[in-house]
């Protein structure tokens, strides 16, 4: 079909170029634009129609439609990956120890609220018992 539409619109095209003047010229021009566009379709046609056929034949079902262009290597996106990786756990493990660091000089530096305690608190009695000239 798109075969056939090629040749109608040649055909169209030459009974326009037999009749060359300035009042078909336009008719002429879309004629053979309508003619490229015909090739166009048939072209992109034929070679998937060969691409199907091929893949038919080696057993692939996957057909691409956009081959790629041209190769590019992604080494360089996978190293900015790694370095912002690296930096971001040595920005949270410097922050850690940051924290770790003034929990430890502020715990030094601040004497406690309460008195230690003695035996006699931890046994819960609420009086000092004064303690005999035998015990010392």
């Amino acid at each position: 079909a798109a075969a056939g539409a090629v040749a109608r619109a040649a055909e169209r095209e030459s009974e326009f170029e037999a009749t060359a003047s300035d009042a078909n010229r336009r008719a002429l021009e879309r004629a053979r634009a309508q003619r490229l566009a015909a090739e166009v379709r048939l072209e992109g046609l034929r070679s998937v129609y060969a691409e199907t056929q091929l893949a038919r034949a080696l057993g692939h079902s996957v057909t691409v439609l956009n081959p790629p262009t041209q190769a590019a290597s992604d080494r360089s996106s996978t190293l900015q990956k790694i370095i912002l990786a690296g930096l971001l756990g040595g920005l949270i493990t410097g922050c850690g120890l940051a924290l770790v660091v003034d929990r430890l000089r502020r715990t030094s530096q601040v004497e406690p609220a309460f008195p230690p305690w003695t035996p006699t608190e931890a046994a819960g009695l609420s009086e000092v018992v004064p303690r005999s000239e035998s015990e010392g």
